[in-house]
């Protein structure tokens, strides 16, 4: 069975909201070029998972690194935002976060629907 990748053209599309702590860093040690190597880890085996997303960190608070994130799923398809909040609160996710140590805050993940992310851009 071959799994297709294709995005979705539609206005809105399936999302999943959530708070994580990642050990290890500090806000000032988790500059640009930092957040950028966790974005490509966690897009790459999201990408494996369920195919093409867009991870993006939308929120940082000080103390440990406390990261609010929206994980929108580009393929339109709700059963892998479902998937995903599964994986997510099962508390076994090294699959998603590769070698970072990180911790899910459970309580607040959260999966609604979000501006499509691609809309409006050309393949041109």
């Amino acid at each position: 069975m071959q799994v297709s990748h294709a995005q979705s053209t539609g206005a809105t599309l399936p999302a999943v909201m959530t708070s994580q702590t990642l050990a290890g860093y500090t806000v000032a040690g988790f500059d640009e070029q930092e957040q950028s190597k966790f974005v490509d880890v966690v897009e790459t085996n999201l990408y494996n998972m369920y195919g093409p997303v867009n991870f993006v960190i939308t929120g940082i608070t000080s103390g440990s690194v406390v990261l609010d994130t929206t994980t929108t799923f580009l393929t339109g398809r709700s059963d892998y935002a479902s998937s995903y909040v599964q994986t997510l609160q099962s508390g076994t996710t090294s699959s998603v976060y590769g070698s970072y140590a990180v911790s899910v805050n459970t309580g607040n993940v959260t999966q609604s629907s979000v501006e499509n992310p691609q809309a409006g851009r050309s393949c041109d």
